[in-house]
């Protein structure tokens, strides 16, 4: 139990780096395709929610106090976080081997260490979360990244 709550206070610490890398980074520019792709994920997300919730996707974003009409904007904010975690893996070098995106997804899908290969995976991912599991498991690299460099103080 101390471990969780350890790794949570870890998490939570890393969670807070990111968002303020996220908050004081800027995209000047986009491809169209990034939007397109963006809004189509978060969509995705949204449906398969309402999907195991037996709603729908209008009630599942009321619930949430949106409409479809805030999903453009959450892709948004999606886009850019793909984009700053791929600024950060290039200056960085920062890669995501099979081995990673392995243990990435599985930890992402929820199911059992060597249940299932890597193809069927990626399959599922896709169909469930992100149409990018590569980007998706750069992200959380890179996330990683910026948490082992910060420094904590004592509050």
């Amino acid at each position: 139990m101390k471990k969780s709550l350890r790794d949570e206070k870890l998490e939570s610490k890393a969670d807070e780096a990111w968002n303020q890398v996220l908050e004081n980074s800027e995209v000047l520019k986009a491809p169209a395709e990034y939007k397109e792709i963006a809004l189509g994920d978060v969509k995705l997300q949204y449906q398969n929610f309402a999907d195991q919730q037996g709603s729908t996707l209008s009630d599942v974003l009321a619930n949430f106090g949106m409409t479809e009409d805030d999903l453009p904007s959450l892709a948004m904010d999606t886009m850019k976080e793909r984009m700053v975690a791929k600024t950060i893996a290039k200056r960085e070098k920062l890669s995501v081997d099979d081995s990673y995106l392995k243990s990435f997804l599985e930890e992402m899908l929820g199911v059992d260490k060597n249940s299932k290969n890597l193809t069927e995976l990626i399959k599922t991912y896709k169909e469930e979360q992100s149409s990018h599991p590569k980007d998706d498991a750069l992200i959380a690299k890179a996330k990683d990244f910026v948490a082992s460099k910060c420094k904590t103080t004592k509050s």
